[in-house]
């Protein structure tokens, strides 16, 4: 099921079409692909059809074109859209035109591992001065830069005057303390949609994250 998986992960939204977009009926000249319902779920309201190749196809009950509720173990005819999903779906009861390959899916890309609030969170808390929660999100430029001058600061804190030392730490801390807060303060849903508008779910080396 590992391809029924990846198709579902790339499929936008991941939510079921709307019954006023449902798909017209097939045409007499299209050539379907044909396979068998491998499992339904009537909750959830999709299942997965699997071919004789060995394919699987996710599918919604919006795209079921018959009366009859599917069932497991049913032969049916689909055509494919751009996501790799089965629509237009009838019981395959004819002896019709043999039917054409399945389309090869495209691979499936890894997943990024889910950003986190807490684990965030607590990387600001903790080691927040050195920019350790920027290379959490993926912003390690502006870690860099803020682990960099941290450092040199350290390593230079007998040469520098310290009103100077002062200056920055004081900047720094409270920079950093009004980040902590905002993670905080955000709810986890809206931490979600803004970590989901990024690109891959990370930032940019010198983007921000408010």
């Amino acid at each position: 099921m590992r391809w029924a998986y990846c198709s579902l992960r790339q499929a936008t939204g991941h939510t079921q079409h709307g019954a006023a977009e449902r798909s017209a009926p097939l045409k007499k000249e299209d050539i379907p692909v044909k396979g068998q319902i491998l499992l339904f779920n009537a909750e959830k309201g999709g299942g997965a059809i699997a071919t004789a190749d060995g394919q699987r196809f996710i599918f919604y009950i919006d795209e079921w074109m018959e009366v009859q509720a599917p069932a497991r173990g049913m032969s049916v005819a689909f055509d494919v859209d751009r996501h790799y999903h089965a629509h237009r779906i009838q019981l395959d009861i004819s002896d019709g035109p043999r039917a054409r390959a399945a389309p090869t899916p495209p691979p499936c890309a890894t997943p990024q591992p889910r950003k986190r609030k807490e684990v965030l969170t607590l990387w600001a808390l903790f080691l927040g001065l050195v920019g350790a929660h920027r290379f959490y999100l993926g912003a390690w430029g502006w870690g860099l830069v803020q682990a960099s001058t941290m450092l040199s600061i350290a390593a230079h804190s007998t040469a520098l005057p310290h009103p100077l030392i002062a200056l920055i730490f004081a900047a720094m801390t409270i920079f950093t303390g009004v980040e902590i807060i905002r993670y905080i303060w955000i709810s986890d849903a809206t931490f979600e949609s803004k970590i989901q508008s990024y690109p891959g779910g990370q930032l940019r080396p010198f983007g921000f994250f408010w």
